[in-house]
């Protein structure tokens, strides 16, 4: 029987790397986009990526809500109501895997990949929280992709 370190993959800290490295562009280009009084949602994987972006959005003092794997079934139904009806809410802060099927949040037009994923699937079903009966504009996808980082390969799938 091999050791742990014999089955040890590299891929998983790479990809959290990715994100990490990403983060001083993740922040600057939210606030550049949160600076024209819209609603967006913002996906990420890796909680580590998201407390980040939740402490710059508490930083530049923008209401937001966040969804993530821990979030229970009654608070995901009223962030989403929150979000959808409160005009001071401005982003949405989402786990890919957590929040992309089973809510609609039609109130944003814009979405913020900050990371990507490993199943296109995934990012496709998280792309459909916005195009939803009701969706009253346009929708804007924003993949934010790391020079010379994982993304390049995970993009190449999508």
């Amino acid at each position: 029987m091999g050791s742990t370190s014999d089955s040890f993959s590299p891929m998983p800290q790479c990809y959290l790397l990715t994100g990490l490295a990403k983060l001083q562009g993740i922040k600057n280009y939210l606030t550049s986009l949160l600076e024209n009084d819209i609603k967006i949602l913002i996906f990420a994987h890796h909680l580590a990526v998201m407390d980040e972006i939740e402490e710059h959005l508490k930083n530049i003092k923008l209401g937001y809500m966040r969804i993530d794997g821990s979030t229970s079934n009654d608070m995901r139904k009223k962030n989403v109501k929150n979000f959808e009806e409160d005009s001071n809410i401005h982003s949405a802060l989402l786990s890919i895997t957590a929040a992309s099927v089973g809510i609609t949040l039609t109130a944003a037009s814009n979405v913020v990949f900050a990371e990507l994923h490993w199943t296109p699937a995934n990012l496709l079903q998280a792309e459909d929280r916005v195009h939803r009966i009701g969706q009253k504009s346009s929708v804007n996808i924003h993949y934010l992709i790391g020079e010379n980082t994982l993304d390049h390969i995970l993009l190449k799938q999508l």
